[in-house]
């Protein structure tokens, strides 16, 4: 696929090692004929988000040490309201008021939803999944500002290959220090793990494609559609009652919220 802005090169990776062709996204990101300063700007935008995606998995693996899931993965996925702010005061993005207000009501709706949670948890993990949510604000920013770089959807998927691989790395060396052993206790068979890391990874692949139109804070507001779905689908489907009627309250708002969003 063409960038409509040439100067800034397109990332690939070609058996020859000349000529213009067209960007195959063979390389998925990885070889960048970027130059100059917005090679440096790729560069330093490629290495926060990488380093901040290995933080935010560092935390959240923290957090749920000390807490469940319903508590911990709720407060992480509320950094839309912090994307948007650092996105005002450091890249100059100027949200419109009902924007605002559509990613507040559904940040709220996310609080709601941990709170069903909160009896019991350890108060660490507040720190943590603080640490995880921070991180995550600021990989998103930093995945957006690098897909001005990264014309093709494949290339999106090799770069964040790069950061999951970095995590991957941080997360194994982590458990060695802790167990003394590289292979996990519970192990994944090989198909159920493929097929959710790529799930996972194209996802979030059309995510930071998504932030090319729009800002990073509706787009990660957005994707909390999908707490909202597996918060019906746990109650209803699998008959999981603890704090149902908070986590209700919790769609409602978050619902509400993303409804907002929409209008601007």
């Amino acid at each position: 696929m063409a960038s409509d802005r040439p100067e800034l090169g397109n990332p690939k990776l070609t058996v020859v090692t000349e000529g213009n062709g067209p960007d195959t996204g063979i390389s998925f990101g990885l070889k960048s004929s970027v130059s100059g300063g917005k090679s440096a700007r790729f560069t330093f935008s490629r290495g926060w988000a990488h380093l901040a995606n290995v933080v935010y998995f560092s935390g959240l693996a923290r957090a749920y040490e000390h807490a469940p899931v319903a508590l911990v993965y709720p407060l992480v996925r509320s950094s839309p309201l912090f994307i948007a702010i650092w996105g005002t005061l450091f890249f100059g993005q100027n949200l419109p008021p009902i924007a605002w207000l559509g990613i507040g009501i559904s940040v709220l709706g996310l609080l709601v939803m941990a709170s069903s949670a909160q009896q019991g948890s350890d108060r660490r993990a507040f720190r943590w999944a603080m640490l995880a949510m921070l991180a995550t604000s600021v990989y998103s920013l930093s995945d957006k500002a690098a897909t001005e770089h990264i014309p093709s959807f494949m290339g999106l998927v090799g770069f964040l290959s790069v950061g999951y691989l970095a995590s991957w790395i941080s997360m194994t060396l982590r458990m060695h220090r802790h167990t003394r052993s590289w292979v996990p206790a519970q192990r994944i068979d090989l198909a159920s793990l493929a097929l959710g890391g790529t799930c996972i990874g194209l996802a979030y692949a059309l995510v930071i494609h998504a932030m090319r139109q729009l800002p990073a804070a509706e787009v990660v507001s957005y994707t909390n559609a999908g707490i909202v779905l597996a918060a019906v689908l746990s109650i209803f489907l699998f008959n999981d009652k603890v704090g149902w009627q908070k986590r209700i309250m919790g769609v409602v708002i978050i619902t509400s919220g993303l409804g907002v969003l929409a209008m601007r």
